[in-house]
């Protein structure tokens, strides 16, 4: 019986003995690129995230040829013009390696390009000679990992994105219960359902749902339906930001009244999400409440901030309810359960197709993956030494995949480097030259691998992993040649030329936009406060138009969600070496995390509050005085920072208020608001009014949390070589 640490190093060292040996046995001159080819390919977590990688490096090394052909062809005889081309387009790929979907094409895309440029010296023969092998080696290293990972203990995604799924349907019943006891006040209010564990959620089924749809017939038969869930999955974290934002604003006395009918809608979500989860166990089940509609705004008390939080809370509900019974429809149609009746298939919007601004930090990437690229280059035409080429040729392979990962340790990197490649030069003088049969050559990658992947077998150590093999190949590669070289000389040259780029890459890695985690902390909470600004302006409540330029310049550079930026933020300071600043309470910084979140989920709020009336329907007195209050707010965030002076503002947005509570209960029947308002339009202006004040309060608690939270010390930090 072979356990389950086994199992991962036995499959990877049999899928690289496999494509060296296969490649030698074809006659092909350099197998290292097939044996590269299952080793990245290996370091993922199912076999769908394996076979889509596998796909996409297939399609990056396509593009790569079809890039390096261009290259050659068109600026061979000039040399600066193809210099600046290259390197612009090197920049642009590490820009573009960031994307979760498409990264890793850009990745090849990057690295085989690079590859025949060098190894063809702009040669037409040569260049088109290299590109040809290095697809074919790609196809084989893809082929021999398939083979080999469909046949030992496969690793189903769907097996995978079922008990994700479980697990989040176990938690939300959770966090229901937690919600049921906060609003009657039995519990902590703002714990239970919220943004953050459906955001966690969505990313995580975003990441599996495609890889289940490579390797699973199931899934990949019912894609549509999937997709059809996977929008029902944002809208519910969306809705659940929006429930924990409307408990805010109302006190536990409050819905009282009303205890029953939301218990009993909380309960009925709660029923459907046990019957999602027997539905994923294999249990048949019929139990899917009818949604039922609730009404709170008639018992309403007379305060008008309580009487929009409670309009506002009833709103949430209800489309909280109905949600849930369509999402256990969806997954039911989607297990192929015929017990419950199924959605109509609906057209759904990508979000990932619209443009949504450049990001700062891959700008950042690309910009110092540039620099590396061009101090390499120069390295390259000024420095006189053997093997003048290979450090362009390593400085856009380890420059770019060093840049591309966030908050990575180079001097770890290093330390790996220099550790795996003693090893390996030991082996490679004193045992290889000993092999004459290749059988031995195959057992040598064997236990090696087998070894390197079953002691770093845990999640943390795969960049142990993935540099330990690779140094593997690249160390020996001389002697898997079709006539084996063994040149010690050689590979340390090559361990000497790769530590001179990790120099250059650390170096430039930790000052020209520092990938440093508080340097990134840092950049970003600067940065979101000009992406606030810009969301509350893309609000034109008096319909005004402007002008194209800045519009353009705006959506280009400011137009990314802040959502990515906070996201970045948290995983910065889970990074951050706390005892080397022991004046800053990591608590505090943790708490600017969630406020941040929160002023997130309130901008989200007011442009879907916003969306739903029809702004030219709305009186040209209060389209002006919110078009006053938002701008005033966006200039504070922005420039001023002048947090009392949204005082006046807030007195303001409560005048407005109380007169739209009046003409809601038509104590002041001749109001303009009640004649160009209907119902349901005085629920989103409700809704916009709130989510407003609500910013305006978050936007003060912020401006106190970060000054009490010394982050100047952060500035402070230093680097080593």
């Amino acid at each position: 019986m072979v356990s389950e640490r086994c199992k991962l190093p036995l499959k990877v060292a049999t899928a690289l003995s496999l494509a060296i040996v296969g490649a030698l046995w074809l006659g092909w001159d350099k197998p290292y690129w097939a044996g590269f080819a299952v080793v990245v390919m290996s370091v993922t977590e199912t076999t769908g995230h394996s076979l889509r990688k596998g796909r996409h490096r297939l399609v990056g090394t396509l593009i790569g040829v079809i890039s390096a052909f261009l290259f050659v062809g068109l600026f061979a005889q000039e040399p600066f013009i193809f210099l600046l081309t290259f390197t612009s387009f090197a920049a642009c790929c590490v820009y573009l390696m960031a994307n979760p979907r498409t990264g890793y094409i850009w990745t090849m895309t990057l690295i085989v390009c690079t590859l025949i440029i060098v190894m063809g010296h702009f040669s037409a023969e040569l260049t088109f000679t290299v590109a040809v092998l290095r697809l074919q080696e790609t196809i084989l290293g893809i082929v021999c990992f398939t083979l080999v990972f469909s046949l030992l203990w496969p690793a189903s995604s769907r097996k995978v994105l079922h008990s994700t799924l479980l697990s989040f349907f176990v938690a939300q019943q959770r966090n229901i219960e937690k919600t049921v006891a906060g609003l009657e006040g039995r519990g902590e209010r703002g714990q239970g359902l919220g943004f953050g564990d459906g955001l966690k959620f969505l990313i995580r089924l975003e990441d599996l749902l495609p890889a289940a749809i490579v390797d699973s017939y199931h899934i990949s038969s019912e894609a549509k339906t999937w997709q059809l869930f996977l929008a029902q999955s944002r809208e519910w974290a969306l809705l659940c930001g929006h429930l924990s934002e409307a408990s805010e604003l109302l006190e536990p006395a409050m819905v009282n009244s009303e205890q029953q009918e939301i218990q009993a809608l909380l309960i009925r979500i709660s029923c459907r999400f046990a019957s999602a989860e027997a539905a994923l166990c294999g249990t048949v089940t019929n139990d899917n409440p009818i949604p039922e509609v609730i009404t709170l705004r008639d018992k309403a008390i007379y305060d008008p901030q309580h009487h929009s939080a409670l309009l506002q809370l009833e709103q949430v509900l209800n489309a909280l309810d109905l949600l849930s019974c369509n999402m256990l429809k969806t997954l039911c149609a989607a297990l192929t359960l015929d017990t419950l009746e199924t959605l109509e298939m609906a057209v759904i919007s990508n979000p990932h197709s619209q443009f949504a601004g450049l990001d700062l930090e891959q700008l950042c990437q690309a910009l110092r993956a540039w620099v590396i690229i061009w101090i390499c280059i120069g390295l390259w035409l000024f420095v006189p030494w053997t093997g003048g080429s290979t450090v362009a040729l390593m400085g856009v392979i380890l420059g770019s995949a060093i840049v591309s990962m966030p908050f990575c340790d180079v001097k770890m990197v290093f330390r790996n480097m220099v550790g795996w490649s003693c090893v390996i030069l030991l082996q490679y003088v004193f045992l290889m030259p000993l092999f004459s049969e290749v059988w031995q050559l195959a057992a040598f990658y064997f236990l090696n691998c087998l070894a390197i992947w079953y002691w770093f077998s845990k999640p943390q150590q795969v960049l142990s992993r993935m540099l330990g093999t690779q140094l593997l190949i690249v160390m020996t590669m001389g002697a898997i040649k079709l006539q084996p070289v063994y040149d010690f000389q050689g590979a340390l040259l090559q361990l000497f030329l790769m530590s001179v780029v990790v120099l250059i890459v650390y170096f430039v890695n930790y000052t020209l936009f520092s990938s440093l985690p508080e340097r990134v902390f840092l950049r970003h909470i600067k940065w979101l406060y000009y992406l606030f600004a810009w969301q509350l302006r893309r609000l034109n409540f008096k319909d005004k138009k402007e002008h194209w330029f800045s519009r353009c310049i705006g959506l280009i550079f400011l137009g990314q969600s802040p959502l990515r930026s906070v996201m970045l933020m948290e995983q910065a300071i889970a990074r951050i070496d706390w005892s080397r600043y022991p004046e800053v309470d990591r608590e505090q910084v943790t708490g600017i995390i969630s406020r941040l979140y929160a002023l997130t989920l309130r901008l989200i709020s007011l442009h879907d509050g916003y969306v739903g009336w029809e702004p030219k329907s709305i009186p040209p007195q209060v389209a002006t005085l919110l078009a006053d209050i938002v701008t005033s707010l966006s200039d504070v965030i922005e420039c001023t920072g002048d947090i009392e002076s949204l005082q006046l503002h807030e007195d303001k947005l409560d005048q407005l208020q109380v007169h739209l509570q009046q003409c809601v209960k038509n104590v002041n029947s001749d109001s303009v608001l009640l004649l160009s308002l209907n119902t349901e339009q005085v629920l989103y202006l409700f809704r916009v009014l709130a989510a407003i004040k609500l910013i305006i309060r978050d936007i003060k608690r912020l401006d106190k949390q970060v000054s009490s939270a010394k982050l100047s010390e952060l500035e402070y930090n230093y680097f080593s070589l």
